[in-house]
């Protein structure tokens, strides 16, 4: 594999460390040349300040990998697919629905593989979770308590000009909470009803939207998620937490970012935990991204549902 990365800010040094795993960096992009000689790289590597100048010289890769801000994803994701290159972006996808439309209908019609990162998804509790309830054995859901409790500064949104813009960020379910909304998608299906409420109570001098926020969502098969998400809470992340309510079992998933199981009291004591060497996080996505390449079957059905959690942001948010 050969990648092009665009974008060094914090969350490009998890992808570095997967570049290096996995195969060769060959240019990196960003508008500050400081951040690019800050990427430490087992080989040489061209550097561009400006996205449109990189891509008319067509670095000789076959992967490009999007760490921009939040509202450079999608056009730079159908730029790099319309020059044939591979794409995998951070999340999320877009921050308007019909963009990520479109980036679906450019991945189809260039033939290449989009991916979003969702490393939450291989979670071992997580894996082991979406196991329990598509195999029946929870029998029907009713219902899951979705806790989000972050912490997110006043330096942080004075760190980078685009955090906290409405136009730029987009909000705190796209920027911190988006691997969570996906989630649920992931493991209830689609949504029928939304009824939701926000305010921004701690951040009015820095940011443009709301700090906080509670959501009641009704899926199709009947199950009530409620969920309530903040990034005020004191000093630092305090935790992501699911509680599971079905018929045959409670389960609650917890720690800062769903990763240990609190308790699980199922009927039959059959919630099981996957190899504790699964590969976990960037990496299992990078692997994905990979093999996905390697076979030339490309992943449809996750771009699909990373749509629809940028289709459920915009309807939580009213738009």
């Amino acid at each position: 594999m050969k990648y092009i990365l665009v974008g060094c800010g914090h969350i490009s040094q998890k992808h570095v460390h997967e570049i290096h795993r996995t195969g060769e960096l060959i240019a990196l992009c960003d508008p500050s040349i400081e951040r690019m000689k800050s990427i430490r790289s087992i080989s040489e590597f061209e550097m561009y300040t400006s996205f449109d100048e990189m891509m008319s010289h067509s670095p000789k890769a076959n992967s490009i990998i999007i760490c921009t801000p939040n509202a450079m994803h999608a056009s730079q994701s159908i730029a790099a697919l319309n020059q044939g290159y591979h794409v995998l972006c951070e999340k999320p996808m877009a921050i308007h629905s019909t963009d990520a439309k479109k980036m679906i209908d450019a991945a189809d019609r260039n033939n290449r593989q989009l991916s979003i990162v969702k490393q939450i998804r291989h979670n071992t509790v997580i894996r082991a979770l979406k196991a329990w309830i598509d195999s029946g054995k929870s029998g029907k859901v009713f219902s899951i308590l979705l806790n989000c409790a972050w912490n997110r500064n006043h330096e942080y949104y004075a760190s980078s000009a685009w955090r906290g813009k409405k136009d730029q960020d987009g909000g705190i379910l796209y920027t911190q909470f988006s691997h969570f909304i996906d989630l649920l998608i992931w493991l209830l299906g689609d949504v029928v009803n939304v009824h939701s409420c926000f305010n921004n109570v701690h951040h009015m001098n820095s940011s443009q939207f709301e700090d906080q926020g509670s959501a009641i969502l009704q899926f199709m098969n009947d199950a009530l998620v409620t969920l309530h998400f903040s990034v005020n809470s004191f000093d630092k992340n305090i935790e992501t937490s699911l509680l599971i309510i079905a018929e045959n079992g409670n389960i609650k998933i917890g720690g800062k970012y769903c990763d240990i199981v609190e308790f699980a009291n199922t009927k039959r004591n059959d919630f099981e935990m996957q190899a504790a060497n699964s590969v976990e996080g960037h990496a299992a996505v990078y692997d994905q991204f990979i093999e996905n390449i390697k076979t030339n079957h490309f992943d449809r059905k996750s771009l699909y549902e990373a749509s629809k959690t940028v289709e459920l942001i915009e309807r939580m948010y009213g738009q």
